[in-house]
């Protein structure tokens, strides 16, 4: 079972019946002010590194 969630006041989904849970925290790139170059930036930094830690946990 992954989930994307977590962060402070955030509570994680519990599915009964999962063997196991993998968690990895990214950045909430929602939370990210600026302009909108920064922002589309923070979506796109979040994306990869949950691409690569997709890629290196289930070796894709």
């Amino acid at each position: 079972m992954v989930t994307v969630c977590g962060g402070e006041g955030q509570a994680c989904p519990f599915f009964p019946g999962g063997n196991n849970y993998l968690h990895e925290s990214f950045e909430d790139p929602a939370e990210v002010s600026g302009s909108d170059y920064e922002k589309t930036d923070a979506f796109r930094r979040t994306r990869d590194e949950i691409k690569l830690w997709i890629e290196k946990t289930f070796k894709v």
